[in-house]
């Protein structure tokens, strides 16, 4: 799933009283990880927290959040992060 290997430090959060459940933001996702109900529905296991579903809904319902599961990690280096990243990846 997209969400497990691209993230970033926010994700959507759709206050359910506020959605009037128009659809902008499930047309925006790319990934299809916005479904329609009564409000939107988030499945985080697909999305990467790139923010335009935020940025397309009329109705101002969904705001980024920091991730609980955020970490900071600091890296020397860009070889290092890149290093960290495949290793994350098991690509090595």
């Amino acid at each position: 799933p997209p969400g497990k290997v691209v993230k970033s430090r926010y994700q959507p959060f759709i206050e359910q009283e506020s959605c009037t459940a128009c659809g902008e933001c499930i047309e925006r996702c790319q990934l299809d990880a916005l479904s329609p109900g009564d409000s939107a529905f988030l499945d985080s296991e697909k999305c990467i927290g790139c923010g335009q579903c935020a940025l397309a809904c009329p109705a101002s319902a969904i705001t980024l959040v920091e991730r609980t599961d955020a970490v900071d990690i600091i890296h020397d280096s860009y070889l290092d992060l890149s290093m960290h990243v495949a290793r994350s990846r098991g690509l090595i």
